[in-house]
């Protein structure tokens, strides 16, 4: 059945090449009946000359995709981006619209280039080309070709196989210079049949890698990012020849550091009398570093605002820290700036630090070049301790990193002549815990009603302090309601209180509320669920899933329910108490009754935010013991 899957789209894509003849669109329906659109081809061409010690770096980009049914009238719009490392130059765009057993060929010159401002806010040197191709109807062919210019050699380059959508033929080809030497390595392709040559010749070498009827990326919500699930291929510059010599470009940490060394050489060589003063006044009053770092660090978090900029180099460059200061704003690298800047005033040892957010799957040890990073912060390092400053995050206690950083290697420059890497911590579920305290009673029409005291740290802090504070009652009244509600859609928030909301503390709400039509009568017995929180992990299950789940953080979810029993009535079942404890999951159920109460406990320990499919066995035992006991009741006898 594979074989002859593979065969019919190979017999497919020959029969265009052959004779130009329309794709049979029936038969590809069938084969891919969810998705819009086909890739027919995806053909990329490199080339790295060395031109007498400068390197020309093209590449020469090809694709096509068919529209499959009326969901791929919508992918008319082609967007091809460019800044200034990588020039966009002779794009060829056409469509191709059947008409009786061939197509008709439509040359497009609806092409527009415009700016890609991310927020809209702030100017980027980001540019989209926007080609519309007059005609998307099922059937019809969109084809775009183009030239990619590196005026950066370190920022060459990749190849992505796999898309969002199928791919009949793909194909990569490499022609380098025998004076260039290349570091190229290959991310998800080890399940694909590839297809691999290479060619030596006097002057250059050719490598090509090409696979047939490559499936799309399935779309599963909880996932990792894109880059960790398609297959593809990163190639960088490792050296090549300049008179006679070897330059090093990209190809290890050390070159990577050099060169981001070269961008901040001018950077901050003394800190300004203003940045000085500011530095004094926050800490005079400190009497040990650790008080000190966080007057610093905190002052940053709460002064300059960020904004997302980014030009060419200025991209990669920061601001001085005294203009950043004046001007109260800046980007991942200009608080980076300001963060070392104002350590030397204070001599603390803070350094800029050069790392990738999480959606890049790679670090710096398995591919040095700039490709592995996209971010900027500060690291405060001593013999014994390490702190990694990221101002962008405006609630982040200090030791709280940002999520998006956990488990990447940074670059940390100490000197001219000295960098560490260090990987930033991934925080135990110790630290990102919710706890849910409450206390309920039963009242007339079955109705419950109860006051409950949430205490919350790490990143669960971090996400209600960025949806509480600074906003309107009627705001945080609305996003507690979701956030609190307990067992049904008829739980209504009465009131609420912030008790607590400052940096290095638990953060505290105090809430009371009424749940109706919650209890079960019959007869002379009631039945209720003290579970409010029975759906929490439903979302996660892994029947049928294709990829590993990512969660933003490890995490440890308590629910404490203490159910007040007035003179009328009294225990008659509560359910078996439960542990589930293997590998980094946790789950414990339990109940404790007396004469005037009940206590339910219960806790959701995930003690690792990456459960990859080797561990689906256990993560799907660790759900079944959660599913099993979330829907058991209570029964209580009416005297």
């Amino acid at each position: 059945m594979k074989g002859s899957f593979y065969s019919l789209l190979c017999c497919i894509i020959l029969c265009f090449k052959m004779n130009a003849q329309v794709y049979d669109l029936q038969r590809l329906n069938n084969l891919y009946p969810n998705e819009p659109i086909v890739y027919t081809l995806k053909e990329e061409s490199a080339e790295i000359l060395n031109n007498k010690g400068e390197l020309v770096v093209t590449k020469h980009v090809k694709e096509q995709y068919l529209v499959l049914n009326d969901k791929g009238k919508s992918y008319r719009v082609k967007s091809i981006y460019t800044n200034s490392f990588v020039e966009i130059k002779n794009i060829k765009a056409t469509n191709l619209v059947p008409k009786g057993n061939k197509y008709e060929k439509i040359v497009v010159d609806d092409i527009k280039v415009k700016d890609s401002n991310d927020d809209g806010t702030f100017y980027n040197d980001l540019k989209s080309i926007i080609v519309t191709y007059p005609n998307s109807s099922p059937g019809c062919l969109i084809d775009i070709e183009y030239d990619e210019i590196y005026n950066e050699p370190r920022f060459f380059g990749s190849f992505y196989i796999t898309e969002g959508y199928p791919v009949l033929k793909s194909t990569f080809k490499v022609k380098c210079a025998n004076t260039v030497n290349l570091n190229i390595k290959g991310f998800n392709v080890n399940d694909l049949k590839i297809t691999s040559t290479e060619k030596i010749t006097k002057a250059d070498k050719i490598q090509t890698w090409s696979v047939d009827s490559v499936l799309p990326i399935v779309r599963e919500s909880n996932a990792p990012s894109y880059r960790d699930l398609m297959a593809y291929y990163l190639i960088s510059i490792k050296d090549y020849n300049k008179n006679d010599v070897s330059t090093p470009l990209v190809g290890s940490v050390d070159n990577l550091y050099k060169w981001y060394l070269q961008l901040v050489k001018n950077l901050n060589k003394t800190p300004s009398p203003y940045i000085q003063h500011i530095t004094d006044s926050l800490v005079q009053n400190c009497k040990t570093d650790e008080e000190k770092l966080k007057k610093i660090y905190y002052w940053v978090q709460d002064k300059i605002a960020y904004i997302a900029y980014e030009d060419g180099l200025g991209g990669y460059i920061p601001r001085e820290s005294d203009i950043i200061c004046k001007r109260r704003f800046g980007d991942c690298k200009d608080m980076a700036s300001i963060l070392s800047s104002m350590g030397k005033a204070a001599n603390l040892p803070i350094y800029l630090t050069w790392i990738g957010t999480r959606d890049i799957p790679y670090q710096f040890t398995e591919m040095p070049a700039p490709m592995a990073a996209n971010h900027m912060i500060a690291a405060y390092v001593t013999k014994d301790t390490c702190f990694f400053l990221d101002a962008t995050g405006k609630f982040q206690d200090l030791g709280t990193h940002t999520a998006f950083i956990q488990g990447k290697e940074a670059i940390i420059g100490k000197s001219e002549s000295e960098y560490v890497v260090k990987k930033v911590p991934i925080l135990p579920s110790s630290t990102n815990y919710l706890k849910d305290s409450i206390s309920i009673k039963i009242k007339n029409n079955n109705t419950v009603s109860g006051k409950g005291y949430l205490s919350v740290n790490g990143y669960f802090k971090i996400t209600l302090q960025q949806k509480l504070t600074g906003k309107s009652y009627t705001e945080q009244y609305d996003y507690l309601s979701s956030f609190c509600e307990k067992g049904h859609n008829k739980f209504k928030l009465d009131t609420f209180i912030i008790e607590q909301n400052t940096r290095d503390k638990e953060f505290k709400v105090y809430y009371e509320f009424e749940l109706k039509s919650y209890v079960t009568e019959l007869q002379t017995e009631l039945f209720f669920n003290m579970n409010f929180d029975k759906n929490y992990m439903s979302e996660y299950t892994v029947k049928d899933r294709v990829y590993p789940i990512e969660f933003n953080c490890t995490f440890d979810k308590q629910i404490i329910v203490n159910l007040e029993i007035d003179e009328t009535q009294t225990v008659k079942f509560v359910p078996q108490n439960i542990t589930f404890n293997k590998d980094s999951f946790k789950y414990t159920s339990e109940y404790v009754s007396a004469k005037n109460h009940i206590i339910f406990r219960s806790s959701i320990n995930v003690n690792d935010h990456f459960i990859d499919k080797s561990q689906f066995e256990t993560w799907n035992e660790f759900l079944n013991e959660i599913n099993k006991n979330n829907n058991k009741s209570i029964a209580l006898k009416k005297l």
